[in-house]
């Protein structure tokens, strides 16, 4: 399946999901975001959905902000789930709408990139704060393999380079880390240096190899969940440094 295809059917089916769990108990708290609620969450999507679908409509390129755009009805939840609805129907036909080829401001280093960056980004985004909203209000449903895995590559991709300061935190001298999906393909090792982190796309033992599902993967190293779900061999210090100081 191509990243468009892939993309757009998981943000169709997690918009829906993320809403109606949301409905469950706005006030709910959400354990990956502390002092927020399932509402604040609501709230940020909608604004971030509302971004997005002015960035991809306009083909910009040259920065948009989101703080430029407001975060739905205040003081009504049930309007507030309304408003976030429209806005993922509209962000959902922008994308639709968009080439994965064409030319398009992004928030990556690169500034201009692809209309695939915003199909997986908000893609990504909106998986990982669908289960934030059902982990807050009952069982939450887990997620997808293959954009799971292609979820773990933006991650360590695009992100962790960007995060040098995050990265020397984990380790300075050099230290790795191998990341390998048991049940999708997808393999990483990550080198920690004084120079930030580095991501190659490889099979390579490391001081520390983690291995489990996609999703139990990328659940752990956005950290959502602890490291029960996964098998660990070798220098497990790294994980508790990940999980203190990388943060996005």
């Amino acid at each position: 399946m191509g990243i468009k295809d892939l993309t757009l059917a998981r943000f169709a089916a997690d918009g829906p999901a993320f809403l109606d769990a949301a409905g469950r108990d706005p006030g709910a708290a959400v354990r990956a975001t502390p002092g927020w609620t399932v509402d604040k969450l609501v709230g940020h999507m909608g604004r971030i959905h509302t971004w997005a679908a002015q960035v991809v409509r306009s083909r910009t390129q040259e920065g948009i902000s989101p703080r430029l755009f407001p975060e739905g009805p205040e003081d009504d939840p049930g309007l507030r789930i309304e408003w976030a609805r429209e806005r993922h129907a509209e962000l959902l036909a922008a994308l639709r709408d968009l080439g994965e080829d064409e030319p398009i401001w992004t928030f990556s280093p690169n500034g201009i990139g692809r209309g695939r960056f915003w199909m997986r980004r908000q893609a990504h985004e909106l998986a990982l704060h669908r289960w934030d909203a059902q982990d807050a209000t009952g069982d939450a449903a887990p997620l997808h393999a293959e954009l799971s895995a292609d979820g773990l590559d933006e991650l360590l991709s695009m992100f962790l380079p960007q995060m040098t300061e995050s990265a020397r935190q984990v380790s300075s001298e050099g230290a790795t880390m191998h990341v390998h999906c048991t049940d999708v393909d997808g393999e990483w090792l990550l080198r920690f240096t004084a120079e930030g982190a580095v991501t190659t796309a490889e099979h390579a033992k490391g001081d520390l190899a983690v291995r489990g599902s996609a999703a139990d993967l990328y659940l752990l190293l956005w950290n959502r969940t602890g490291r029960d779900a996964v098998d660990t061999f070798g220098d497990t210090s790294l994980l508790d440094r990940w999980a203190e100081h990388v943060r996005i």
